[in-house]
């Protein structure tokens, strides 16, 4: 994740790849539609041997439409609305949760965020939770996950050099597959349940059109695979988000008290605070983007084939692979001024009182964390919807303190294994006064 400003625009990192990190390569490599002449088509790193592919690993254009098109209705803006009330439970819930550890002792935010975030997706794929939140403890499911990113890691670079493929067999666990098995056998158990159930559950989830009529010819392979990719996607990187934007705020004292006082000035109660009514806070939304900014929830490149065509000025042959280095452009000092640090005002419009002149030059097209174009994120209103209401009621309720500032040296201990993996973030909360019997529990 080295600043490839020491370097140039361009990089190879393999004998057929190419990095680049300018704004405008977002928008010539993932910009195009699927018709157009120029569009990039996903590279072979997306092969990973699955019968049935998802959203993510389908590389042909056609199905890739055809998925999205089938997964969509559960991300509209409708959909959110509807499934509102099902975040609120599960933040809630979190709330109640700490309130019972609030002035007792720090703790590890990144596991309970993680916690949160799985238990809302698990309920809008499988009509149910994991129970993590209830039980204050990591589900297999999760653990299972997690446990083998660094083999996705190793697989990665064998693709880039497959002479290392027999390297990757000797540092796999030997109870990687019994691991996996257990894992999908829960999930097929979880969807056949979903299934069971496709007439009792009334909220517009990931799953609802695909158990329509005209949706009833996918197979449950295919509704398997899609479930995985759902519930991971939807949950481990708004737990990572909302870890790093947490810590960036506590180190950032003035930062903080900016947010409480929007916050706590904006509600007369809790209860007030939703969807639609966080949409006016502008420094919470300031806030959002800058987390984003500084953590993108892939920070690497997502890898595309060149048709043979012009990227940022470059003519880039075709067969090329090439990607947009999202990390490096989102804190490239040539993009952002004071790269690094956490400047929530450089998201502020020049009406806003905090608006600050010395990030007027910043372009703000450098820092994409979904993505763009026709195979962007799909659930990134979701993952909008979800930071805003959490982290509102979260500074509404509590105020904050880091428990462990000094052990952190947050991009040194920042790494990446096959999942991005933060430090341990320990956080003290004690209550608002006022706001002791603020939260409410779920039954």
């Amino acid at each position: 994740m080295r600043d490839m400003t020491i370097f140039r625009d361009v990089v190879r990192t393999a004998p057929n790849e190419l990095s680049i990190a300018t704004p405008q390569s977002f928008q010539d490599i993932y910009g195009q539609t699927g018709r157009s002449k120029d569009f990039f088509v996903k590279s072979d790193f997306y092969d990973v041997g699955e019968k049935e592919l998802t959203i993510v690993s389908e590389r042909d254009v056609d199905k890739h439409r055809e998925v999205r098109r089938v997964l969509a209705p559960g991300f509209t803006t409708a959909a959110l609305q509807r499934q509102e009330s099902l975040i609120h439970e599960y933040v809630d819930l979190f709330l109640s949760q700490l309130s019972k550890l609030a002035t007792k002792e720090a703790v590890k935010v990144n596991e309970w965020y993680k916690w949160v975030t799985f238990d809302i997706t698990g309920e809008l794929t499988f009509g149910e939770p994991f129970g993590a939140l209830r039980d204050a403890k990591n589900h297999f499911w999760i653990s299972t996950i997690h446990d083998t990113g660094h083999i996705w890691a190793l697989s990665a670079i064998c693709k880039r050099y497959p002479i290392l493929w027999p390297v990757l067999y000797f540092v796999a666990p030997s109870n990687l597959k019994k691991a996996f098995e257990q894992h999908q056998a829960y999930t097929k158990q979880k969807v056949q349940s979903r299934i069971a159930r496709r007439n009792e559950i009334k909220h517009v989830d990931f799953f609802t059109n695909l158990l329509s009529e005209k949706s009833r010819n996918q197979s449950e392979k295919f509704m398997l695979a899609q479930a995985t990719l759902l519930v991971i996607g939807g949950s481990d990187t708004t737990s990572l988000f909302l870890t790093g934007v947490t810590y960036s705020l506590l180190t950032n004292q003035e930062k903080l008290k900016k947010l409480q006082d929007e916050v706590r000035g904006a509600f007369e109660n809790v209860t007030q605070i939703d969807g639609t009514s966080t949409l006016e806070l502008k420094y919470l939304n300031a806030v959002i983007e800058e987390g984003l900014r500084l953590l993108p929830a892939i920070p690497l490149g997502l890898t595309r084939v060149s048709p043979g065509a012009i990227v940022d000025g470059h003519y880039i042959p075709k067969g090329t692979v090439i990607s947009t280095a999202n990390w490096t452009t989102s804190h490239s000092s040539r993009f952002f001024a004071d790269a690094n640090a956490f400047h929530p005002e450089r998201w502020l419009s020049k009406s806003h009182p905090d608006y600050d002149a010395r990030f007027a030059s910043d372009n703000r097209n450098a820092a994409r964390p979904f993505s763009l174009g026709s195979r962007s994120c799909l659930g990134m209103r979701l993952a909008y919807l979800e930071s805003r209401i959490l982290l509102a009621k979260l500074v509404y309720t509590f105020d904050w303190e880091l428990g462990n500032g000094a052990d952190i040296d947050w991009y040194r201990d920042i790494k990446l294994e096959g999942f991005l993996t933060l430090p341990d973030v320990f956080v003290k909360f004690s209550h608002v006064k006022g706001e002791a019997n603020g939260v409410n529990e779920k039954a």
